[in-house]
């Protein structure tokens, strides 16, 4: 009988233990705001964002208090389809007289403290006409339509954003964020040069894509960076992109994973 209540007790044990963490684990909430969402998109967006999500928070290492909000509008983003930012930023360091600034979520995720308060942290833009046509938001990759884009890939590829793949200089040099104090030229054209990604790369700098910073890979670049969840040439219908080593050190190099 004692063995079998020590059985039961370890047992609960686990579970309590599992309970507690989830508890206390960080989270990112997305928030719908403005006119045109419908019931069956709004769930369907949400159920994409929440696996893309928990998918960044099986990599990233974070303060348990961090609720990441990330604001979902309509509208007409900069490139017809959909923008995700950070809302925010936090000064991490001077170099010289240039302030080095890190996305309000990448601080919050690793400190617990929120910069703005109770407003989003993040946000995307999203042009209704253009989900409609061309995007699928199902669980189920096997269901993907064909000549349809993941739904899925495209939130990770946006959290990737609002979590530091973001081009970001002023003019006079006086801040820059902390993915472009990594950016070196070269021939012309300009590098990620982060000692994690570079060791990921085969030692090699990551090209940013040309006219459409933020991301990687030109044409003639392998394949590993021309389709990596953040390149910058093209997202092809009928794939599911995921993680990969390289963005995983990128967030390494940004602080996110120790």
């Amino acid at each position: 009988m004692r063995r079998h209540l020590n059985v039961i007790c370890f047992l609960l044990g686990i579970v309590w233990a599992s309970n507690s963490q989830a508890l206390h684990a960080a989270s990112f909430e997305p928030v719908f705001i403005g006119s045109g969402w419908t019931i069956t998109l709004e769930r369907d967006i949400r159920s994409a964002f929440d696996e893309a999500a928990s998918r960044y928070l099986e990599i990233i290492e974070s303060a348990p208090s961090a609720v990441i909000t990330i604001e979902m509008r309509l509208d007409n983003p900069p490139n017809g389809r959909v923008f995700g930012h950070s809302m925010t930023n936090v000064e991490l360091k001077k170099v010289g007289l240039t302030s080095i600034r890190r996305e309000g979520a990448v601080h919050e995720l690793i400190t617990g403290e929120d910069p703005n308060g109770t407003a989003p942290d993040g946000r995307m833009v999203w042009d209704l006409s253009w989900i409609t046509e061309n995007v699928w938001f199902g669980a189920d990759f096997s269901n993907l339509p064909a000549g349809k884009l993941d739904g899925y890939s495209y939130l990770l590829h946006e959290l990737g954003h609002i979590l530091g793949f973001n081009f970001v200089t002023s003019p006079d040099g006086s801040h820059q964020s902390h993915f472009d104090s990594y950016l070196q030229t070269k021939n012309g054209v300009q590098y990620f040069t982060g000692p994690a990604a570079v060791l990921s790369n085969h030692g090699k700098w990551i090209s940013i894509t040309t006219g459409n910073p933020s991301h990687f890979g030109n044409p003639g670049d392998p394949s590993e960076i021309t389709k990596d969840l953040m390149n910058g040439i093209s997202f092809e219908k009928s794939v599911r992109y995921e993680i990969s080593a390289i963005d995983v050190a990128v967030f390494k190099d940004l602080g996110l994973i120790q």
